[in-house]
Formats: C-alpha cells, sequence, structure tokens
C-alpha cells in the first residue's frame, strides 16, 4: 500500500447520491450504519482495480459484499441459537426491538 494513500483520511461514499441511494435499499437500511471507508480499506481497493471501476461501483460493490457477508453470518449465527430471520432489521437505535442482529449492530 502506497504511503500516501495510507494517509489519506476516511471518506462518505454516501456524498454520491446513486451509493446513498443503494445503501438506503439495503435490508436495515443505512440509518444507524457508518458508511465512511479508509481509501486503502483492501475490500474497496480490490473492487477500484477492477476494470472500468469508478470509485461509485466500488463503493455499491464494497457495500454489496459486506452485505453478502453479514447474511451469511447472520444466517449461521441464527442457526446456532436458533434465531428466526427473515431479513436484517434495524439496529436497535432506530427503534426496532426485533431479535436477531442488524447490520448496524456490527459495522460499529
Amino acid at each position: 500500500m502506497p504511503s500516501a494513500m495510507a494517509n489519506e483520511a476516511p471518506f462518505d461514499p454516501c456524498a454520491s447520491e446513486q451509493v446513498a441511494a443503494y445503501v438506503r435499499g439495503l435490508p436495515g437500511g443505512a440509518d444507524a450504519l457508518t458508511t465512511r471507508i479508509h481509501p486503502a480499506d483492501e475490500m474497496y481497493r480490490y473492487e477500484l482495480g477492477q476494470p472500468l471501476a469508478s470509485r461509485e461501483t466500488a463503493a455499491v460493490l464494497y457495500f454489496s459484499t459486506a452485505s453478502q457477508i453479514f447474511r451469511a453470518l447472520a444466517e449461521v449465527v441464527a442457526w446456532r441459537f436458533g434465531w428466526e430471520i427473515s431479513e436484517p432489521r434495524r439496529a436497535a437505535s432506530s427503534g426496532a426491538d426485533a431479535p436477531g442482529p442488524a447490520l448496524a449492530d456490527v459495522a460499529r
């Protein structure tokens, strides 16, 4: 990783309306989700390095991958502890009181 990139500050890709719209459409929404990404984040850099990728497409794919990882982990935890989940819920801070994990609960 170039040292210049390591010194850059995290940015919020949701400043782009396209990225913000995608994140709002994720199960659980973006209400309590921290959406800042460090420019040197490996998952983000991988997506950015793909042919024809832009910062916006890399960010959407970053959040898509994170959502898929969360869903897989939530299913394992639900299976192990007997929770029933249909969709990730909003974080408790957004007023939901359903059992089970929310993406924002583990993304902090």
